[in-house]
């Protein structure tokens, strides 16, 4: 039969405190999970913003003839160097 040793109370007060129930102030602080969802819907919002501008930009080229003209020529140039490339590559 194993003798146990009488516990202190300074170790019995620290596992008291270990099994109290959470504060009002532990529960205040959001859990990783809450802050990556409000993260995500964030960055969610922000993309969405991003992509209205950009609609926004096109549809002005859209409407300035000599943009829209300068804009096709550089895609033009840009379509036809990377077909220089991509033949060199084979």
């Amino acid at each position: 039969m194993a003798i146990r040793k009488p516990r202190s109370k300074a170790r019995s007060a620290a596992k008291a405190k270990t099994k109290a129930k959470a504060s009002s102030s532990d529960l205040a602080v959001p859990s990783n999970a809450a802050m990556e969802r409000k993260l995500r819907a964030e960055q969610a919002r922000w993309q969405a913003e991003e992509d209205l501008r950009t609609l926004r930009r096109a549809e002005e080229i859209r409407q300035q003839p000599q943009r829209l003209k300068q804009a096709s020529r550089l895609a033009d140039q840009e379509v036809r160097a990377l077909q220089a490339i991509q033949r060199k590559v084979r």
